[in-house]
């Protein structure tokens, strides 16, 4: 593996001999991190919490502080039925989203940053390791604060 690049992050044994022996101090540690790092993404905004029929339903996602990476959104229905996401660039490492649930019903709002799950955001406790940001937004009223967001849109 002489003179290999990696990009993969993780902890990584550096080699270096002079006449076939390691100098002082060698092997060196390296702990090499990504490029991004999708915990630092955070969401916000009504749309995540509640949405009507028909109407555009919008909320903000911050990538601002987590790197470089492509952004993913995924809505689907309760019946498996794929909404329409729109995801503008603010070009201030902050995205507006916009979509328009088609009917009445809960929708699973998935957010991925660089192909990696997004932590789950506010009012969730942010956590760099578990499940998806995944969200589910009813189409009714009302709306719990707290898990499992199954919120009710008027």
């Amino acid at each position: 593996m002489q003179g290999e690049k990696t990009l993969l992050p993780g902890e990584y044994s550096i080699n270096i001999l002079f006449a076939e022996a390691h100098i002082p101090g060698s092997p060196f540690k390296a702990n090499i991190q990504p490029l991004f790092d999708p915990s630092k993404v955070t969401a916000s905004g009504p749309g995540l919490e509640r949405g009507t029929a028909g109407e555009t339903a919008t909320f903000l996602v911050d990538c601002s502080k987590a790197g470089e990476a492509a952004l993913t959104i995924e809505i689907v229905s309760e019946a498996g039925v794929k909404a329409e996401v729109v995801i503008q660039n603010n070009r201030d490492g902050t995205y507006t989203i916009t979509y328009s649930p088609a009917f009445p019903g809960t929708y699973t709002i998935t957010i991925k940053y660089g192909g990696h799950a997004v932590p789950p955001s506010t009012p969730v406790p942010s956590r760099s390791s578990g499940p998806a940001w995944s969200r589910e937004v009813r189409a009714l009223s009302g709306c719990p604060q707290s898990p499992p967001f199954t919120c009710l849109a008027v």
